[in-house]
């Protein structure tokens, strides 16, 4: 954008540029050393003189394009299953509760899904593709906390060495979660999602 700005002013020349605005201002904030998103505003104001905001996606076509990606696979897991949760109504779950806050882009499903089904066939069927996919979306949008797991196992699975008497808290789990880098709401909602795929 500084390129553009000093050095794109010719006559009879109009630029058109895409961005995501609230992404560019903190960028812009950053890079004017003071973190303040007003003056990262107005800069963005003196190179973009005639925004056309585009309105964000709606939700059931973000919903279509993982249904169309992850649906029929979690589908075919839950064929024969007549007693408790199926693979489909867990996966649905999990995105509904834990996803869809993420995945708010076209790019960002697209991304999520392409990893997801491509992970999954290097499994050889030996996973359960709910579970799966709920461990992917953590490795790709949040790796620092899918990088501590392995750490974790015995106390998530409650094996290898978990000591029944000393439980972890919930507090110890939201510390452990900010550990990782993750503030505001996030932790709550990880730690959630860590419930719901270790329900011990």
């Amino acid at each position: 954008m500084k390129t553009i700005r000093l050095l794109g002013r010719f006559p009879r020349v109009n630029y058109l540029l895409s961005y995501d605005r609230k992404s560019t201002i903190k960028a812009l904030a950053s890079g004017l050393g003071n973190d303040d998103s007003v003056a990262a505003q107005v800069y963005l104001e003196k190179i973009v003189q005639y925004p056309l905001g585009l309105p964000e996606p709606q939700q059931h076509l973000l919903q279509e394009i993982m249904d169309s990606a992850l649906g029929p696979t979690v589908r075919q897991a839950s064929l024969g299953i007549y007693r408790g949760p199926t693979p489909q109504s867990r996966f649905e779950s999990s995105y509904t509760k834990h996803m869809t806050a993420t995945l708010t882009t076209p790019r960002a499903c697209h991304r999520y899904a392409g990893q997801a089904i491509t992970f999954l066939q290097l499994a050889k069927g030996n996973v359960d593709p709910a579970d799966f996919f709920a461990i992917t979306f953590l490795r790709i949008f949040y790796p620092d906390l899918y990088e501590r797991l392995p750490g974790w196992v015995g106390e998530l699975t409650r094996k290898q060495g978990y000591d029944r008497s000393k439980p972890t808290s919930e507090e110890e789990w939201l510390q452990r979660i900010r550990s990782c880098g993750y503030d505001g709401d996030t932790p709550v909602d990880l730690m959630e999602a860590l419930s719901s795929l270790f329900p011990h």
